[in-house]
């Protein structure tokens, strides 16, 4: 499962955005347990009805409230989202424990600069070869989309949303989109992809766990301090985008328009 994100970074959905992107976070996040992909959107009206579903679902499994012991899963959320706003809105309603991709990852979802850019090279190939436009493969099945496909919609095939792929530890997919599964059988589900998976029981090294967490690298706080004062930076940054005549108050510290 680890293979999937390396050299990735995933972010912990909770209010200090911590990173997990070393091969040790991302073994201690991902190994022995069953992973959703959750392909979604929280504009997209089937996920806003399918959403709070799958969140009582997760927080039935993970949450101490409900479980004497997390369950072996972990949910990574694919955003189809048009903004990093409307990213960073939808999650604010989720679980703290989700995980997810930074927005200008084009391994979740490929930009349209970037898009055009490999379809150019692969034109300018074909070309060369002697093949008609027509034949291009990427015209066989659509024309330049608004919102070209990333490598993970590629490679799971998911072409609408919402869609949860689960996973085996190892990468091999249980469950190309579980939806209505979850939606019908609730927890229960779990059960069948775990007996699937083939999980280990590692309840017995569960204080060995949090021992090693203890030992995190000294350079952590430092990377998580880095990373919010980027995401300040950007957010500074669409603001006088967004609203370039504001003036910042030489002395009230209030916008004068």
């Amino acid at each position: 499962m680890v293979s999937l994100f390396t050299g990735k970074t995933l972010i912990t959905n909770n209010k200090d955005c911590d990173e997990v992107d070393t091969e040790r976070e991302l073994s201690q996040r991902l190994d022995n347990k069953v992973m959703l992909l959750y392909f979604g959107s929280g504009e997209c009206t089937r996920c806003q009805q399918f959403s709070p579903v799958l969140k009582d679902f997760f927080v039935r499994l993970t949450d101490e409230f409900y479980v004497e012991r997390a369950s072996q899963l972990v949910l990574v959320y694919v955003s189809q989202d048009e903004t990093e706003e409307r990213q960073e809105k939808f999650l604010k309603t989720m679980p703290e424990r989700w995980l997810f991709l930074p927005f200008q990852d084009e391994f979740k979802r490929c930009s349209l600069p970037g898009f055009l850019e490999r379809y150019t090279e692969a034109s300018s190939v074909n070309l060369n070869r002697g093949t008609p436009p027509s034949l291009f493969p990427v015209l066989e099945t659509q024309v330049l989309p608004s919102s070209p496909r990333g490598e993970l919609e590629l490679r799971f095939a998911v072409s609408d949303t919402p869609v949860v792929v689960v996973l085996k530890p190892s990468g091999e997919v249980i469950a190309g989109n579980a939806v209505e599964e979850i939606r019908c059988l609730g927890t229960a589900c779990f059960r069948n992809w775990q007996e699937a998976a083939e999980l280990v029981d590692r309840s017995f090294l569960l204080a060995e766990y949090f021992d090693d967490l203890a030992k995190r690298s000294i350079t952590d706080p430092i990377r998580r301090l880095k990373y919010k004062l980027e995401k300040k930076t950007r957010k500074k940054e669409r603001k006088e985008v967004l609203c370039p005549d504001m003036e910042l108050g030489s002395s009230s510290g209030t916008y004068i328009w």
